[in-house]
Formats: C-alpha cells, sequence, structure tokens
C-alpha cells in the first residue's frame, strides 16, 4: 500500500493521504496514529544520522480517535440490576461498579480475597 517514495518527496500531505487511505481500507484510528508514531520514529532516527533534515510527520495532521457517547443507567436501571444480581457472584462486582464509576479494566484489576 506504500509506494517507494525518495525523502524529498514524502511530505506532510503524502502522509495524510496515506493515513486516510489506511482508514478507508478499514483500519481503526487507533492503528492509524499508531501507524504515524512508527514512521514519526524512523524519520527521527533519519535526522539524528543526518540522512535527513527534517520530519515530515511533524507537520502531518493524524486522524483524531472518536469521541464514544457514554451510556449512563439511570437510577432505576441500576436498582434493576442489583435486583436482578442480588445472590450472584457478580454481585460485589456490580454494586463496586455503580458506586465508584470504576472502569471494567480497574474493576478486573482488583484481587478479590475471600474470607
Amino acid at each position: 500500500m506504500w509506494e517507494i517514495y525518495s525523502s524529498k518527496k514524502i511530505t506532510s500531505e503524502v502522509l495524510e493521504r496515506y493515513y486516510t487511505r489506511l482508514q478507508q481500507s478499514g483500519l481503526a484510528v487507533g492503528t492509524v496514529r499508531y501507524v504515524h508514531r512508527i514512521l514519526s520514529s524512523a524519520f527521527n532516527d533519519g535526522i539524528k544520522r543526518k540522512i535527513l533534515a527534517s520530519n515530515p510527520c511533524k507537520y502531518a495532521n493524524v486522524p483524531r480517535r472518536q469521541m464514544l457517547e457514554l451510556r449512563v443507567l439511570s437510577l432505576e436501571q441500576a436498582k434493576q440490576l442489583l435486583a436482578v444480581a442480588k445472590g450472584h457472584q457478580m454481585e460485589c462486582v456490580l454494586t463496586l461498579a455503580l458506586a465508584t464509576g470504576m472502569r471494567r479494566g480497574e474493576l478486573l484489576g482488583l484481587r478479590w480475597k475471600r474470607y
């Protein structure tokens, strides 16, 4: 997908078109941003080795992540969830999540000890 360019032809505009093509091919924005970081690092190495004069990634516009719309449970929905979870092994985790607002990864990172 990446054509071979001499270092003088790789501009921020060329990179932006490349990022657009990557997105159009189905890659996620996070993956495209990762590609940008790798390219930027490679160009910086070229500058350190005095092969390149500048890094075209510095001025390229990188796709931004879309903010997800948060879905929050209403008080009634939270009560229903806790009522359904009563006695289930996940009751404690759900109660903690609702009471603290902890994210899934934070909850899964906890160590539980039975007494």
